[in-house]
């Protein structure tokens, strides 16, 4: 599998509301390698059969972050409200898609700074004004409801380091397809379930329900999203290091059972890793896997990434194609046999 050039693709893709792009990618890249399940129109499961009664899930979100469309004035310009965790800041002068009935690009507006009295800072995106250029045209295409996104162009960057938005979690997603090429064709000791779910942007919510439609079967799970990597501004006590390998999450929220079969499967292996600690929930879907129905025995890894929820993320691709390995020996040696 060419994993750079599907984190492309699937980073190229939106993920919000009703536009569920990387479910229908993820639906042709499995088929007929796997048990595909829709579980609702955009949570998708695919399940490689293993000899054994146990079922190891892994769960990675495949939505994204945005804005929504709040109103459209004569002139052309727009205004917005957040769909997921926005930094308004890193809005202004920024490029945006609207995905209206055609796609409109725009602009975030900006005064210029001959103009204004003082620097102020903006703390809501409601402050921000989309402009359109459509002038009056606008709502011909432009309709209170559609979804804004990012404009997008993954790249390359050195060093094996890649940038776009929605790395966070396309590149928990690109894991797991990397993963699911990784267990095609082979004997496995467990069933292993490759659940894409959604609206974890907006609270874990899909996760939840689809979850527990699966939990019968399922004796085991593991998360696997993004998290913090170093940089000027995050220090080693908050992030991990680009390239260090998965972060491998250890916290009271997580089975410990599960954790530390984790880090044994990546000693064992040579694989690099990270420890990645927290003190309570883990702000994940493994949070909510945990306590479906009588409770799942959960882990978490997560992949570094710097500048998250912003257009431009950054992310080391050995880093995705670690977790991927670490996973599936993680398969291999059975996943806990008693958890």
């Amino acid at each position: 599998m060419d994993t750079k050039k599907v984190l492309f693709d699937l980073c190229s893709l939106n993920q919000i509301g009703n536009k569920a792009e990387c479910t229908e990618y993820i639906k042709q890249a499995l088929s007929g390698i796997a048990d595909i399940k829709m579980l609702d129109s955009d949570c998708i499961a695919a399940t490689f059969k293993g000899i054994s009664d146990g079922e190891i899930l892994f769960d990675a979100h495949i939505d994204q972050i945005g804005m929504v469309v709040t109103f459209v004035d004569d002139n052309g310009f727009v205004k917005v409200a957040a769909a997921g965790g926005i930094d308004a800041k890193t809005l202004l002068a920024k490029t945006v898609k609207i995905l209206g009935n055609k796609p409109v690009d725009a602009v975030f507006s900006s005064t210029p700074p001959h103009l204004k009295s003082s620097d102020t800072a903006v703390s809501d995106i409601t402050e921000l004004i989309l402009d359109t250029a459509l002038g009056a045209n606008a709502k011909d295409f432009v309709s209170v409801g559609d979804y804004v996104v990012y404009n997008n162009t993954p790249a390359e960057l050195l060093s094996g380091r890649v940038t776009s938005a929605f790395l966070d979690n396309r590149a928990g997603v690109c894991a797991l397809l990397l993963l699911a090429d990784m267990l095609k064709g082979k004997q496995l000791k467990k069933s292993v379930t490759l659940l894409f779910s959604t609206e974890e942007e907006l609270g874990c919510r899909k996760v939840k329900t689809s979850t527990f439609a699966l939990a019968d079967n399922i004796t085991e799970a593991v998360a696997v999203d993004v998290t913090f990597a170093t940089a000027p501004d995050v220090s080693s006590a908050h992030g991990g290091e680009l390239g260090g390998g998965a972060m491998v999450g250890i916290s009271p929220f997580l089975n410990a059972n599960v954790t530390n079969k984790i880090l044994k499967v990546a000693e064992e292996n040579n694989l690099p890793y990270q420890k990645e600690v927290m003190g309570a929930a883990t702000s994940t879907n493994a949070d909510s896997i945990g306590i479906t129905k009588s409770g799942i025995p959960t882990g978490l890894v997560s992949i570094p990434i710097r500048n998250m929820h912003t257009s431009i993320e950054v992310a080391d691709m050995c880093d995705i194609e670690n977790t991927a390995k670490l996973l599936y020996e993680y398969v291999i040696a059975g996943g806990v046999a008693e958890c």
